[in-house]
């Protein structure tokens, strides 16, 4: 048997605060405002600019904007503006979202399927006139529904953003023994693989694929130093394919096959140990 646990990366739970719509109001204003939970609104008709501190966003008919609590929005509709939205209590929606690339920076998504985006709103609001034990379960698989359509709406036109090296290095550090590609870190986090790489070097000043190798060479350093294993085992252990590749490496990089760094190491001359 196997299983895998998705929630810890993926998951999120939501509990629903309100509904609402406007219909055709003109030159509609909203804020500046603070909520103290996620707004998720859906734009039927018109457009409207958003304004932050260091841009204005334009946003309009079949866009979702997500705002986030304690976060102050303020936006000015052109002409005619209808909308429907729900208000969100959750603790770790955030989080969903990050990774998601959908930030307070970046809130505005283009909805990959508005009929269905609004049928769920429609279908929310229906819910809550007889509320009960299984309507609010019901409540809660619909703003699950329409919080999938976001994810998936972002995942068909994923936009670059800036690549965390944190998240990167943590990354490495749980799958250095595996064959780990770049192309993969990217699908990971939903983020062009050509701008992560040019984000990571730019943080960290090292590549992605040079930062694996030194991750894994550090590991074998200190499995040499530390443990009697064969040279067989901590190529396998640091993440080498074969024993061969790894002498060779190793022996490239500090002049010294494994084994005659493992007896200098016992020597207490131990002047390579943080040499990249």
């Amino acid at each position: 048997m196997t299983e895998t646990v998705f929630s810890q990366q993926y998951g999120c739970n939501v509990d629903l605060y309100f509904g609402g719509e406007r219909e055709k109001t003109f030159n509609h204003e909203y804020g500046p405002i603070k909520r103290s939970h996620f707004i998720i609104t859906l734009v039927r008709n018109g457009s409207a600019t958003l304004f932050t501190e260091d841009k204005h966003l334009t946003f309009g008919e079949g866009d979702i904007i997500i705002m986030f609590p304690e976060v102050e929005y303020h936006y000015r509709a052109h002409g005619n503006w209808s909308i429907k939205w729900v208000g969100v209590g959750s603790a770790d929606l955030g989080l969903f979202l990050e990774r998601l690339g959908i930030t307070p920076a970046s809130p505005i998504v283009k909805c990959c399927n508005r009929e269905k985006a609004e049928t769920l709103l429609n279908d929310i609001y229906g819910a809550t006139k007889t509320p009960s034990p299984s309507q609010i379960m019901k409540l809660k698989a619909l703003l699950c529904e329409l919080i999938s359509i976001i994810a998936e709406s972002r995942e068909k036109g994923v936009e670059p953003r800036i690549a965390r090296s944190s998240d990167i290095l943590a990354y490495i550090a749980s799958h250095y023994t595996e064959d780990i590609k770049v192309s993969e870190i990217a699908k990971t986090y939903h983020i062009d693989r050509s701008h992560l790489e040019r984000s990571f070097k730019k943080e960290t000043g090292s590549s992605v694929r040079e930062t694996i190798i030194n991750f894994r060479i550090k590991k074998a350093q200190t499995l040499l130093r530390e443990t009697s294993f064969s040279v067989s085992e901590i190529a396998k252990a640091s993440g080498f394919r074969d024993r061969l590749y790894f002498s060779k490496f190793f022996h490239k990089k500090f002049g010294m096959t494994p084994s005659q760094y493992r007896e200098q190491s016992k020597t207490g001359n131990d002047r390579l140990q943080n040499k990249k």
